[in-house]
């Protein structure tokens, strides 16, 4: 991604680049995975984000005990912005954390 932000940048009215990278199937319990980065002139990195959508979790969701009888497939799509770079969390870090939080 650096890479292909730097190419865009050296074009002189070139402010900043944005870059999203698809990764379809890159977890098992989601439908894509979706890096995004801006990068500002000076190789400034702007902002990280990764995205995973249709993440599949099945959880026990209820407020009486005969609501909590079986476990219920919940889908969902989480966006983790980063203060740090790309390396200090990944995609299947992510989806193990929810997948994690949702047997609590």
């Amino acid at each position: 991604m650096e890479v292909a932000a730097g190419v865009a940048l050296a074009i002189e009215c070139v402010e900043s680049v944005i870059i999203n990278l698809k990764l379809p199937r890159a977890v098992l319990h989601a439908q894509e995975v979706r890096y995004a980065a801006t990068w500002t002139r000076g190789g400034m990195i702007k902002e990280r984000e990764c995205e995973i959508n249709d993440l599949r979790v099945s959880a026990v969701v209820g407020l009486h005990p005969h609501e909590r009888g079986e476990t219920q497939r919940l889908e969902l799509d989480l966006k983790v912005r980063f203060k740090g770079g790309f390396g200090q969390w990944d995609h299947k870090a992510i989806q193990d954390l929810a997948m994690n939080v949702s047997s609590l």
